[in-house]
């Protein structure tokens, strides 16, 4: 289980320097990033074959994310994805 603590830790120093990182990106070296990705997105969404209610549940998402939230999946994201890759290399480190 060494291996799974080990990996979580890993995951957690990461995930604390992408989120770190992804806020001072989105914050302070390209604020203007977030619109456009929002704009492209509602255009893309206003152009799909998709029903209206579900369009406009989407559009309402994607008009509620903020820099914060974009950085904080980013660290769950990584605590998630660290803690699955732990695991998986538990399993096979001690089956040796």
């Amino acid at each position: 289980m060494r291996q799974v603590g080990n990996g979580i830790v890993i995951g957690a120093i990461a995930g604390v320097l992408i989120c770190g990182f992804s806020m001072l990106m989105l914050t302070m070296l390209m604020p203007e990033y977030l619109d456009e990705m929002k704009q492209a997105t509602i255009e893309w969404l206003q152009a799909a074959d998709i029903a209206d209610e579900t369009r406009e549940k989407q559009i309402a998402a994607v008009e509620g994310t903020t820099a914060t939230s974009q950085s904080l999946a980013g660290l769950f994201g990584t605590l998630a994805t660290s803690l699955v890759a732990a695991l998986i290399a538990a399993i096979f480190l001690r089956r040796k």
